[in-house]
């Protein structure tokens, strides 16, 4: 209160009042691949409900001023949720290992968050990704109609057909066909036989078979088989063709006399009928 100071050791500060950035970025798979699918418009993980396998989530995170101090990431099946303070490989930050085994719960509105060092102030020193969501999915594709129809004929080359397949959930991920030989070997399982691969155009799938390569005479079942992008399948009920390349025989007779037959003539070398003209008779080709 006399004017006598003391000086403590000056210290120092960094002025950050930047919010720090965090980007969400696809999942990693790192079992499992085909059980799981990433749809980046919707910010959803499907995966195969029942099935197994596991995967990171991965953000991208930095701050310029004063660095990153880490990133949460979420619960998501249940006591899973994590913090990792140290980077995959600088900005990308990822979770430690969420698994899926045997599950089908659903989980939304998951955010990761990211906080920088800044230890003082009531600035903002976190932020969060944009929601996402992790879906079981259970269900496969669902197909409007297949051709051709039932025990059909077939020669040449024909078209299988599947139209209007869709999946509300992860998504169509192929439409194939399949083919045995039940004539060889009665009761096949056509999806025990060949594949034939369908190609898509806007929800219609379809493949050619050229039936020359099979044996004629034979029947053959066939099915169509949707999978969506997690490994849900759709079959459809078997149906069966016929192969049959062999062109039919014909062979013309004498045409039949029906009345006024002494006024009708046929002529097998030239196959030629000649008749009365101005006459009545009838007859019929055979």
């Amino acid at each position: 209160n006399v004017g006598n100071p003391t000086t403590m050791t000056t210290r120092s500060f960094l002025v950050d009042n930047s919010v720090p950035t965090i980007a969400l970025n696809a999942p990693v798979a790192v079992s499992g691949a085909g059980q799981q699918f990433w749809n980046s418009g919707t910010k959803t993980l499907y995966y195969k409900s029942g099935g197994t396998g596991s995967f990171k989530v991965s953000v991208n995170a930095s701050d310029p001023q004063s660095g990153i101090l880490n990133v949460s990431f979420p619960v998501i099946f249940g006591s899973d949720g994590n913090t990792q303070s140290s980077p995959f490989s600088a900005p990308e930050y990822r979770s430690s290992t969420y698994t899926f085994t045997g599950l089908s719960s659903s989980a939304s509105s998951l955010q990761a968050t990211v906080t920088n060092n800044v230890t003082v102030g009531n600035g903002t020193n976190s932020a969060s990704t944009s929601n996402f969501a992790v879906t079981a999915d259970a269900t496969g594709p669902t197909v409007t109609s297949y051709s051709p129809a039932n025990a059909v004929d077939a020669a040449g080359t024909f078209s299988f057909q599947a139209s209007t397949v869709a999946d509300a959930g992860a998504g169509v991920a192929s439409v194939n066909f399949f083919y045995c030989d039940a004539t060889t070997t009665p009761g096949c399982t056509p999806t025990g036989g060949t594949q034939v691969t369908g190609t898509n155009s806007s929800g219609n799938w379809s493949a050619t078979l050229d039936t020359t390569a099979l044996n004629t005479g034979d029947t053959y079942n066939w099915a169509t088989v949707s999978t969506d992008n997690v490994g849900n399948p759709t079959t459809m009920t078997t149906r069966s063709f016929l192969v049959d390349n062999t062109v039919p025989t014909i062979a013309l007779n004498a045409p039949v006399a029906v009345s006024g037959s002494g006024q009708q003539f046929w002529n097998s070398g030239t196959k030629t009928l000649y008749y009365k003209s101005g006459g009545t008779g009838s007859f019929k080709v055979s």
